[in-house]
This record gives structure tokens, sequence and C-alpha cells, in this order.
């Protein structure tokens, strides 16, 4: 791993990747303030990843960036910039209000942004830096999650100057190995068939050197990767032509397991989510998911495993204990569990009109169910309430007000939003003109301190009642 670089200097003294990976290691919230010349760009960074970006240089700005990736025109861009200056919104909102993009694409671009801001760093050869540790200003920044290895890859690979990339790593006669940290092996980066060749040549044996010389990409293309992968911790020095090799199982190793549970369990995680990678249910608390994870990377992890006849299987215990490390890496995360528990509750309107096609199971009963889970809602006994609700739920999934109940009852309950979610969008789905679905979607948004979505339902519940009051109260009127 590289020298950990100040929290403040001059980028021809520390490497920007150097910095990224020192603020990441040791899991520091605050903003990375770089400037050059009056340009100005600063990277918000929360728990050691970039969350966000932004910048006073008008090319950085979300327009022109949208512009260059050609999801807009000279025309949509120029309308759209003069309606921002007849308003306070944001100029993706209004690009989404003139039907110029889908929400899904501004998704994109923003995070397509912040990608660029951080890439054009890694262009400068020089500017100051300042780290200013703290909290982040809520109103500025949109929490993307973004794989920090990634943006450090993506802007290393921009870098073309070879005195800054030889730099940035030991002497080309040191000699390499892969770490042996699994959470670092394993990060959230995509790489490509020549660089993960690359990497697989570093065996603790050859030098820099000896390692560039065998790689099909061109000596430049090798040694920025080589500079990548050190930088992010997946490399480190060590080892040497003398040195004894050293046994590849680890004391922790886990018991000897069949190839077919190998394969399931690798087949299996390619679609379950974090939880199910875990085997937990989403209420798990922090001390099962930590020895969940524990129990799992013993079990899987690939020199656990490495003994004859396992070798064909060599990839996908790589694969499938780097997908047990990301679910851990999250789930483990307060802020990006949360934001995960949301992220798995998002219903699509079609959602609704499939449900629709559906008949109830029993409507009757159903009806009875959910009157008692009124009453035991009246008691404030949530936990009855949701149960009863989620039953009648069962017996008609065509009643959007089971649905909201449901919702309602389960916001009540700790750890239960994403579910409340879920529940309230297939509410409004179903019944898409109803201003009180679209309330309640409010102060379930509201609840979960979303502050944008909550406001965008609170207003369309106003569009469909003008005088919803849990609407106007949502939005101060009231």
């Amino acid at each position: 791993m590289p020298t950990p670089a100040p929290l403040s200097g001059r980028l021809v003294e520390n490497g920007l990747p150097g910095i990224l990976t020192h603020l990441h290691r040791i899991k520091a919230s605050g903003t990375l303030s770089v400037s050059r010349e009056g340009v100005v760009k600063n990277l918000y960074i929360k728990n050691g990843e970039i969350i966000f970006a932004s910048s006073n240089y008008e090319g950085d700005r979300l327009g022109e960036v949208l512009l260059k990736a050609g999801k807009i025109s000279v025309k949509q861009f120029e309308t759209a910039s003069k309606a921002l200056s007849k308003t306070k919104k944001r100029l993706g909102g209004i690009l989404v209000e003139l039907g110029y993009l889908r929400p899904k694409d501004l998704f994109w671009g923003v995070k397509y942004q912040v990608r660029e801001i951080v890439a054009s760093l890694f262009d400068m050869t020089d500017g100051s830096y300042e780290f200013l540790p703290g909290e982040i200003p809520p109103g500025e920044v949109i929490t993307l999650h973004m794989s920090t290895a990634n943006l450090i890859m993506d802007g290393v690979k921009r870098i073309d100057d070879w005195t800054r990339i030889s730099r940035g790593i030991p002497p080309m006669e040191a000699v390499l190995r892969p770490t042996s940290d699994p959470l670092k092996l394993y990060q959230d980066v995509d790489v490509s068939p020549e660089e993960k060749r690359i990497l697989g040549l570093f065996d603790g044996k050859r030098t820099i050197k000896e390692v560039i010389t065998h790689s099909d990409i061109g000596d430049f293309e090798a040694l920025k990767a080589v500079y990548a992968f050190f930088s992010i911790g997946m490399l480190e020095e060590g080892g040497g032509k003398h040195e004894k090799k050293q046994k590849t199982t680890p004391p922790t190793a886990g018991p000897a397991i069949d190839r077919t549970v190998v394969e399931k369990a690798y087949f299996d995680a390619k679609t379950q989510n974090h939880y199910e990678v875990l085997g937990l249910d989403s209420e798990a608390s922090q001390g099962e998911i930590e020895e969940a994870y524990q129990r799992l990377a013993r079990l899987y992890h690939p020199d656990g495993q490495f003994r004859p006849g396992m070798e064909k299987l060599a990839g996908e215990l790589g694969e499938l204990f780097s997908r047990i490390s990301e679910a851990y890496a999250i789930l483990s995360d307060d802020s990006r569990r949360w934001e995960y528990d949301l992220s798995l509750a998002t219903v699509m309107t079609d959602k609704g009109l499939e449900t629709k096609k559906k008949k109830p199971k029993d409507a009757a009963k159903a009806n009875e169910i959910f009157n008692q889970g009124i009453e035991s809602f009246r008691k404030k006994d949530f936990e009855s309430a949701a149960s009863l609700f989620k039953e009648a739920v069962r017996l008609d999934s065509v009643n959007a007000l089971y649905y909201s109940h449901l919702a309602l009852a389960l916001l009540h309950r700790p750890r239960r939003e994403a579910e409340a979610e879920e529940a309230m969008l297939t509410a409004v789905a179903l019944e898409p003109k109803d201003a009180e679905h679209r309330a309640n979607l409010g102060l379930l948004y509201q609840k979960a301190g979303i502050r944008d979505k909550a406001r965008e339902a609170f207003e369309a519940a106003l569009k469909l009642d003008p005088k919803n009051g849990k609407a106007l109260r949502g939005l101060g009127k009231k």
C-alpha cells in the first residue's frame, strides 16, 4: 500500500489515488476540495466512499455533461436553461418535466457527471487540495452509491504521463503480490480481461518489470493497471524470488465442501439480494450479519478450498466470495443498509397493473380480517395490525386500501420502511388517482428523510385533491 497522504497539500507531491485510498481506508467523512486557477472541485465523502461531486467549472455542469453525452440536444438544453433562470428548480428536474429525459436517464446523467468530475481531477498535474472532515452539506448533495475503487481505476486510465505513473508505484525491481485482505482483493471494481491477467501475474516472485514484460497491452497501459491495483490496495509489496512459498490455506479455513455445494451457492447468489446471500432476513441484527459473514467467509474463501478437485472452481469461488463481501460491506453499514432496503422496495407502476389482473382469493374474509387490523391499529398494536393487513392483502391482492393500511402499520415498526414503501407504491399503482395514497406515500418519505420524494408525493396528492390535509401539512401549508 502507498504511504498515507497528508490531508492537505499539492497534487504534484501527493497523487490523487493515494489521497482517495487513504480516506477510504480510514472511513473518513467530509469534503475533499481541489482547486487550481480559480476552478474548485469538491468530492463529498461518507465513510470513505465518494457519494457526490460538484464543480464551479462550467463544462462540468449537468446540462453540458448531458449535452456532450448525447442525452439531450442543443435546442433542449437552451429551452431548459431559459426555464432554469425563472425557477429555483434544478436543471435535471426541469429536463424531466419537459419530457426531454426519463427519471432513470436523469439518474444516469447525475452519476455520469460525478464520474466525469472525479476523472477530470486525474488530468490535473498540480493544484492544492484540502480535506475538511465533518458533516456534508445536505442541501448540496445527492447521495449516490458508487465504487471509489472503480472511480480511481477510471481516473488512472486517463493519465498519459509516464513520470506520474512511475512515481506512484514502487521501483520497477520491486516484487508485488495480491493482498491477503479479502475485502481489498475482492473490491467492487470493473477490470478488463487483460487487467485481470496482469493482476494474476503477480505471485510474490515476479518484479513489476517482469510482469509488464509478460503483458499483452503494452508497457504503459500495463503500468497504469499496476498503479491502479497498487493504489486501491489489491496489490501490496512483499515476497521475493527466494521467499519460501507459503501455504495457501489460511488458519481460519472452513471445512471442505462438495463442489456441487459451491456450484449451487454460486448460481443462487446471482439472483439473490444481499440478505439472501448471507442467509438472513431483512430484520437481522448487526451481530447476526457479522456472524453470517464470518461463517460464509471461512466456508467459501478461495484459499480455504484450495485442494485437489477444486481447481476448476477457483473462478466461481472468487466471484462468490466477492458477492458475500459486497453484501456484508453494505449491510454492516447502517446508512448504506437503509438506502439498500429502500432500493429493494422500488416498485414500478406496471406491478400495480399486473396485480389488477389477479382475482381475490376470498374478498369477504379479507374484509373481515382488514377490520380486525383496523381495531389493532387503533389500539396502537402495530405488529398485530401489520400481520392482519398482510393477510388481508394475501386474500385480496387487488384492494389498494389494504396495501395502504399495511404500509402505515409497517411505518410504526423498526426497520420495516422498505417493506412499507413497497406496499404504498402498490396502492398508488392500483389507484393512481387516489390523493390519500399519494399523501401517505409522502408521509413515508418524510419519515425516511427523503425530502425531494416526499415533496413530490405531497404535490401529486394536491393536484388530485387541493384540500388534502396530510399533503398540506406535509408541505407546511396548514
